[in-house]
Parts: C-alpha cells; structure tokens; sequence
C-alpha cells in the first residue's frame, strides 16, 4: 500500500510482520532501522518489567507516540508510555510509522515520531491464531494463543469483533549459557567471604602490625585509618583490601588492583524474562452515514513477570563474641578504643539466593465515540 506524506512514513503490512517469524509486535517492529531497542518481554536487567515498548530513533520510549487506529492508548507507566503487549496482534492489518516533524501534529510526545497501529475493521468469522517457540537449546518455551470472533450486521453498516489472546514464556538463566555464565572471569559462583571496615572504632596500629608482620609485612605496610578495610582469606588470614592489596590467598581472578572481592553477578540474572499475559480487546463499529460512524471499544491485558539479580550489597554489624571470628581479626579488635563494640561487616549476601522483583500489571482503556 503506497502512501503521500510530507514527513518520513513507512509502512508495514500484516503479510510483512508475518514473514519475519517473531512471536510479537515489538520483536518483529524492532528490526527496522527507524527502531532502537525497547524494553521488552525478552530482556530483563534488574527492575526489568516484561512490558514491551517502541524506541523510535533510539530517543527512548517516552519520546513517541503510539497510537491505535489513529487513537491514544493508555499508557502503562507514569512516563505515558503504551505497553504493546496489549494490542490484538491477530487484529493488525498493518503498521504506519512516521519519523519527522511528529511533534507539531501530535505534540511533544511525539518528538521521535509516531507509530500508528491498525487494526482491520470489517473481521468476520472465527479464527485460531498459535504458535510455539524455544531458544536452539531446548529451552525458553514460548506459547501464544489468540481466539478471534466477528461478524458484520445491519447490512454491513455495523461491526463487532472479540479477541481473546493468552502468551506464556518460560524464563532463561544466565548461567544457561557459557558466554553468560561468569562476570567477570571464571565459570564459579564466587562468594566473597567480605571486608571489615575500620570505621571510628580504630584498632592500634601495632596491633595490625602484630597481625601482618605473620605474612611478612614490614610495619605500617597496612596503615590504620577509618577508610582501611581488611578482608578475610578462607584459611582465616586476613588481607589488606584497600589500593595494593597485601597477602591475598584466594584464587587469581578474584580480587581486583582496588582490593574489591569480585563476585559473579550474573549467577542470578535472567536473559529472558518469564512472563504470562491474559489479554482482550472488543470493538463495535457502525456507519450512521457515509462520513459518520460510531463506535465503542474496550481493551484490557493483564502481565504478570518477575525478574532477579544477584545478592544484596550491605553492610551488617557483627558482636564480638561472635564464635566464627578469625583469631587474627580478633587480636585487631580486641585492640580498639572500645573492644567490645560490634564491627562492620561488608559483603554481598550471594549465599541468600536471588533478589526476585515481581511485578503485575492489569491495563484497562474503554473508548466510546
């Protein structure tokens, strides 16, 4: 179908999103080159919400507009931008994209473009749409159903249509894959055992001279300061964890020029986002003349996802009389201005299991006109 227009528009027909084999609307747009990647029901990233978005000219989501039959939609989130999970993808006739000179028509929300998704207007009969999917290593199932119901009336003057739609996807761990499953370096899970921080509470310093002067450090290798942070090593020595690090015993790898215990943050982390999605979108239109019609439409979708990231990154306060003390980092304790206050541990919890976020959307919009 051609078109005129002053401003840059391409067109893609329901034949052409077919073709490109994806399961959804935002997969298949999101290879055209006037779109950048959104956010989708794939990706995850901590705070990942499996909503699926447009990006036009990779100026961000909120930075165009996207329309249903030439109408607004209701947005998903509070930066009004439109989740297109829930438009009938069994429904779309075809896809108007306008990239220049948006904003003057359509306003500022528009300054990345417009994308106008159409929807057929004169659906008769039942129609099944389904489909199944998986990653090339048998996992990641994805299912999507739509059921779709219309008919003319009124000596074709009028039209109803329903469609009902349910998407199920599995989830997919980074550790699923090789190139996923260390960040950075190595394939284990790394826990950090943790660092003290010397805080207020100074220990001597003879006593961490005391102390180091067992691994071989000439006195004041490892200078006492409220910044000066120690770390444990899993036989119950200590190391220096500040810049130049002293004495650690652990694994090459794991421990960067800073002193900071590298940890893999991607044990937990997701490449593909679960996500069911119950959908359903009705619409009657009627032709009171050749220039008038009236319709009323309603279009609901509810999501549910949940995404994951590695353990939390805190700090607690640990008793002096706690049994599990290294005999070393008690003699530094033990030589404070107050021995018996607790001290400051710093780790990432990983043994804890995931952070898990989960998030559920229900999206309702009635239009009458």
């Amino acid at each position: 179908m051609d078109y005129a227009s002053s401003s840059p528009l391409t067109s893609i027909s329901r034949e052409a999103l077919r073709d490109t084999g994806t399961s959804t609307l935002e997969e298949a747009l999101n290879q055209l080159p006037q779109l950048g990647l959104g956010a989708n029901k794939t990706n995850a990233g901590w705070g990942g919400t499996g909503q699926a978005t447009l990006n036009l000219r990779g100026l961000g989501p909120q930075r165009n507009l996207v329309l249903l039959d030439g109408r607004r939609l209701q947005p998903a989130t509070t930066d009004n931008v439109v989740d297109v999970n829930a438009i009938p993808s069994a429904l779309i006739e075809d896809v108007q994209i306008i990239t220049g000179g948006a904003s003057a028509v359509y306003g500022s929300d528009a300054i990345a473009g417009v994308v106008n998704i159409r929807l057929k207007d004169d659906f008769e009969g039942i129609r099944l749409d389904s489909q199944f999917a998986q990653y090339g290593e048998g996992d990641g199932d994805t299912t999507d159903v739509a059921l779709t119901l219309g008919g003319n009336f009124a000596d074709n003057r009028g039209n109803a249509v329903l469609s009902l739609s349910w998407s199920d996807r599995d989830g997919v761990d980074f550790m699923a894959r090789d190139f996923f499953r260390s960040n950075p370096g190595g394939t284990d899970f790394r826990i950090q055992t943790g660092t003290y921080e010397l805080g207020a509470n100074l220990p001597t310093q003879a006593a961490v001279d005391q102390v180091f002067a067992r691994y071989g450090a000439a006195a004041g290798r490892v200078p006492v300061s409220p910044t000066t942070y120690l770390g444990f090593n899993d036989d119950g020595t200590l190391f220096s964890a500040n810049k130049g690090p002293f004495n650690w015993r652990g694994p090459d790898g794991q421990l960067n020029n800073t002193g900071t215990q590298l940890n893999n943050l991607n044990q937990f982390s997701l490449i593909q986002v679960p996500l069911e999605r119950h959908g359903a979108f009705g619409r009657v239109t009627y032709d009171i003349n050749d220039d008038v019609q009236a319709y009323g439409q309603f279009n609901w979708s509810s999501l549910s996802s949940y995404v994951a990231a590695e353990g939390g990154n805190t700090g607690i306060n640990v008793p002096v009389t706690n049994p599990f003390i290294p005999d070393d980092l008690r003699t530094i304790l033990a030589s404070r201005a107050n021995p018996d206050a607790d001290f400051r541990l710093h780790k990432r919890f990983q043994e804890a299991g995931p952070r898990t976020f989960e998030r559920d959307f229900d999206n309702w919009q009635f239009l009458a006109g």
